[in-house]
């Protein structure tokens, strides 16, 4: 619903027109930016705030439509119930309001001056101003210094004082503040650039004072590469006021939701759902790009979760130079298995010549630089001393706790996971223990030893569990018959 106007005015939704003007003069000389020198600028915000609650909520039909479609209706931010889609895709609203009356957001210091008795602010027929008009020393205080002193911030932030010096109301003008629209584009739309027609209605006043509803078709032209909150402006097309300069129309870029592609900078990020065999021996992306091309995409690298393939200059255009561009990203999500026969397990190890499992008991008491030695499991080249294991003795090398859960990671190479694999352990109170694991083993896979994690400290008679996790290892290249073979016999 956007700003809470009840909240704001510290009232419930059925107060009288009495509780408003109660909690306003309250809240206004409580916050007025004169009675709060040292939080000037948060007072001014809060000031705002409550002036333009007490404008909408005692006005019957601002009320009304406030209460209704809240303040993003009230304001033009979404559509009227009757609103429509004008030729050539045009969208209506209407800047000072997006019901069918206009709302023109009125300026703080006017309804103060007008709350508390004094008459012509904003659209009297001596052009606004309060000449001669005195104000009480004491309406704030007798520290405060009087008329000047109470109305010497008004106006700040922009364009002059809507008041001027000396006690009476100058000719200055202010701007008034920017009002912003989101632009949704098509992720099409951002990559060749288009022109979009925005028909908007706004108020405008002619030489006597009196007001009139025009409309006007603006034409926004999007850039290759714009990307989310790019800012488009058009100076003073807001509402005409007494006394205020037209406030900017600004349009902020926002991206839609694309089926196929999400953006990244310049970078366009697909993601493809492939089988393991396609991972293993080669696959072949389809797509269509953004301005209707058809690539065909070889992929013949063995794709391991974290592979991406990336088509240089296939991405977005970079809208500050239009020779560059970025790239194309295509990720792989892919799916394995959930079960094996026997002689796909048998012939997949095969294939992929699984390394030999070393049995490494470790020994209670052993310390900081014992040497395990296998002799002669390196690889066979000429003046190659086999490399030693070598134990220290800081604490849980091997496991992580989690709670009460141990964890453990062991690396594997993809003929076990697939295949599977036994685990070799020694826990912490010196058992070895043997764990084999038979499923397939897929990258986010668990494998979960009740009761062989840490004592509860609470109750020595539970235990919290040991958890096992798998780095699996992806071979670095397959040769055209091991691809031919897998792909066998994954998809038969």
């Amino acid at each position: 619903m956007g700003v809470d106007y009840y909240k704001i005015l510290q009232v419930d939704k059925n107060a009288k027109d009495e509780d408003l003007k109660k909690a306003y003069r309250k809240l206004a000389m409580k916050w007025h930016p004169d009675k709060n020198p040292n939080n000037k600028k948060d007072a001014e915000a809060k000031f705002k705030q409550i002036s333009e609650a007490y404008d909408v909520l005692s006005d019957p039909q601002k009320r009304a439509v406030y209460d209704q479609y809240g303040e993003e209706g009230l304001k033009g931010q979404m559509p009227p119930p009757d609103a429509a889609a004008g030729p050539g895709g045009a969208t209506y609203f209407s800047t000072g309001g997006g019901t069918p009356f206009s709302f023109n957001p009125r300026n703080a210091d006017d309804i103060f001056a007008e709350f508390f008795g004094f008459r012509g602010m904003g659209s009297g027929g001596d052009g606004g101003g309060v000449r001669g008009t005195r104000f009480s020393s004491n309406m704030f205080g007798d520290n405060m210094g009087g008329f000047d002193n109470i109305f010497s911030s008004f106006g700040s932030g922009g364009g002059g004082g809507a008041f001027g010096n000396g006690g009476g109301v100058g000719s200055g003008t202010r701007k008034d503040s920017p009002i912003e629209r989101s632009l949704p584009c098509t992720l099409e739309e951002l990559y060749k650039g288009t022109t979009k027609k925005m028909k908007i209605s706004r108020d405008i006043a002619d030489i006597s004072g009196k007001t009139m509803t025009v409309e006007e078709i603006l034409n926004i032209n999007i850039k290759p590469g714009w990307k989310k909150g790019t800012k488009i402006t058009f100076p003073e097309k807001g509402n005409e006021q007494p006394n205020m300069i037209p406030a900017d129309l600004v349009f902020v870029i926002d991206e839609k939701p694309h089926t196929t592609f999400t953006r990244d900078g310049n970078d366009l990020v697909l993601t493809r759902r492939i089988s393991l065999a396609e991972a293993l021996a080669g696959c072949t992306v389809y797509l269509t790009t953004l301005d209707g091309r058809n690539l065909t995409i070889p992929v013949n690298n063995v794709i391991h979760p974290e592979y991406e393939e990336v088509v240089p200059r296939e991405g977005m255009p970079n809208s500050k130079d239009p020779t560059k561009r970025g790239n194309l990203r295509i990720k792989f999500n892919i799916k394995f298995p959930s079960r094996l026969t026997a002689t796909q397990k048998s012939k997949i190890k095969e294939l992929l010549n699984v390394e030999e499992i070393l049995n490494i008991n470790i020994k209670p008491g052993w310390k900081k630089g014992t040497k395990i030695t296998f002799p002669e499991k390196g690889n066979e080249q000429p003046n190659l001393i086999p490399a030693d294991l070598v134990f220290d003795e800081k604490p849980h090398t091997t496991f992580i706790r989690d709670g009460n859960d141990l964890v453990l990671a062991r690396q594997i190479c993809l003929a076990e996971a697939l295949t599977g694999c036994t685990v070799y352990l020694t826990t912490l109170d010196g058992r070895n223990l043997t764990i084999l694991v038979i499923n397939v083993i897929h990258p986010d896979y668990e494998e979960v030893v009740p009761r062989e994690g840490r004592t509860n400290s609470k109750d020595p008679t539970k235990k919290g569990n040991l958890r096992i996790k798998f780095n699996i290892n992806f071979p670095s290249r397959l040769t055209a018959t091991q691809k031919s073979k897998i792909k066998e016999l994954l998809n038969g």
